[in-house]
Formats: C-alpha cells, sequence, structure tokens
C-alpha cells in the first residue's frame, strides 16, 4: 500500500467489494491499511461507506486469526460476527470445536458459551418502560444489589430474581 491516492481508492474499491462476498479477505487489507497508514485509515472507511465500528472489529480479527491456517470459506459462511465472537479464544488446537460451534448455534448463544455460560437454558425478557417506571425498576435493582454501569446497570438479572423472590409466593409454603 503506498500514499498514492489512486492506489488508495484501488483499495478502497477491492475492499469494498470484499466485504460483499467474504469478510476475511477485506479484514486482511483493513488491517494493512490499519497497520501502515493510521492516518488515511479513516479516509479509507469514508470512501468505501464503511463503518469504524465494523472495520475495528475486522482488523481485531485479521489480527487474531492471522497466524492460523483456517479455511476462509467456512470463516466466511460463518460471517464475521461470530467468528469475532470467538476469535479471541480460538487457537490450532481448539478451531474445529469452536467453528463447529459457531455454525450450529446463534451469535447470542455463542457469546454465552465463551462467557462461561449455557444459552439455551437462558430466556431473554424485554421491557418497554415510561421514564418514571424504569426510574422505579432502576431503584429496586440498585436496592437489590445492582450496579450502575455506564448508561445502564450490570448485574440485574440477579438484582431483580432477588426482588421477585421476595414477592413471590412460591417457596412460601
Amino acid at each position: 500500500m503506498t500514499d498514492n491516492l489512486d492506489d488508495i481508492e484501488r483499495l478502497v474499491a477491492e475492499i469494498t467489494e470484499l466485504i460483499g462476498q467474504g469478510f476475511v479477505k477485506a479484514a486482511r487489507l483493513l488491517r494493512l491499511a490499519y497497520d501502515q497508514h493510521p492516518d488515511l485509515f479513516d479516509q479509507v472507511l469514508k470512501l468505501g461507506g464503511i463503518k469504524r465500528r465494523k472495520a475495528l472489529y475486522l482488523v481485531e480479527i485479521d489480527r487474531k486469526l492471522g497466524g492460523l491456517s483456517l479455511d476462509k470459506q467456512r470463516l466466511d459462511r460463518i460471517g464475521w460476527t461470530k467468528t469475532q465472537i470467538i476469535a479471541g479464544h480460538i487457537d490450532a488446537q481448539n478451531a474445529t470445536e469452536l467453528l463447529g460451534f459457531a455454525e450450529r448455534h446463534s451469535a447470542h448463544e455463542l457469546k454465552l458459551m465463551m462467557e462461561g455460560g449455557h444459552g439455551s437454558k437462558k430466556r431473554c425478557a424485554i421491557l418497554y418502560l415510561e421514564k418514571s417506571d424504569y426510574a422505579v425498576f432502576e431503584d429496586v435493582l440498585i436496592a437489590h444489589g445492582a450496579i450502575r454501569s455506564g448508561r445502564g446497570l450490570s448485574d440485574k438479572e440477579e438484582a431483580l430474581m432477588l426482588a421477585l423472590s421476595k414477592l413471590s409466593p412460591v417457596g412460601d409454603e
């Protein structure tokens, strides 16, 4: 890669075409652009219409998997989201197993597995609350052990279950 504008435009065209076909080769080119010309990286993204967050995920994927001998077509079929989830855990010894997990599970389940959880037994509950109701919800969770974290709460599941256990007639028999 050079500083020549024509070379940069060709690189951008190649990256954007590759992203449409598969992410592995695009990730490699984005990493080269990021490593060799960090001052031009944002310009490459802008010209290619590539969101910075996705580009940085792709750079990180290539950084973590670049030294492994993996089937690039298989990775492209799995997709960049799932590959990003397993990238920090994969090595030559567990690659076959982790790629198999990625092929058989959703990204959410895969993330839970990589964090040591067992996603298949968990359920998701989404709440849409008015601002005043959310304030009450948040106060109850904090009173039962949740911790403010950024714009949200951590440990909210445990706090909610503790609060609900105090209200539930189950176990009071």
